[in-house]
């Protein structure tokens, strides 16, 4: 590309020892013209992210983080070593996450308290239910059911009529459901 054809010129002209005057304005050019390059490079680049991202009806983060996520580079084992192949730190994360998830715990809040003024809670409407998932946020990790709010968005009106009738059952029963 131009840019890096004038920063080697940039280079060489930086290394030269006992410059002209005229090498000297020249080296202070092409520093200044590599410089004004690169950043119009970098605002071109990401005009073309947020573009993209306005097409493809995608989330503003991306444009922002470059739409790649990192990887993890390097583990340490049970034993207490490092590895940095990529088998193995599956292999880890997938023992992990199994130790993780095997776990019980006992469900502390499985019954719902009475409130102390006895009045009647109205049930919930699904049109409640729906405006609250849509203000839900987007990308979040899932709670201890396992499901992310885009799953629910996605399963639409009927999950929308079957959420309403187990957060009414739960409301009537005043049991929390385990999950």
């Amino acid at each position: 590309m131009e840019i890096e054809r004038l920063d080697e010129k940039r280079k060489t002209l930086k290394k030269k020892e006992g410059k002209t005057t005229a090498e000297k304005i020249e080296y202070t050019e092409l520093n200044t013209l590599v410089k004004k390059k690169r950043r119009a490079r970098q605002r071109k680049k990401r005009k073309e992210g947020i573009e993209n991202i306005i097409v493809n009806e995608r989330d503003p983060r991306d444009a922002f983080k470059g739409g790649a996520r990192k990887k993890i580079s390097c583990m340490i084992k049970e034993n207490g070593e490092n590895t940095t192949e990529r088998d193995e730190i599956i292999t880890i994360c997938q023992t992990f996450y199994k130790k993780l998830y095997e776990q019980t715990t006992p469900d502390q809040l499985t019954t719902l308290t009475s409130s102390p003024d006895k009045e009647e809670i109205p049930p919930f409407l699904e049109e409640e239910v729906e405006e609250t998932l849509d203000e839900m946020k987007k990308k979040k990790a899932p709670g201890n059911d396992g499901i992310t709010s885009n799953v629910m968005k996605i399963g639409g009106r009927q999950v929308i009529r079957y959420m309403t009738k187990v957060y009414n059952k739960v409301l009537k029963s005043k049991e929390i459901p385990i999950c």
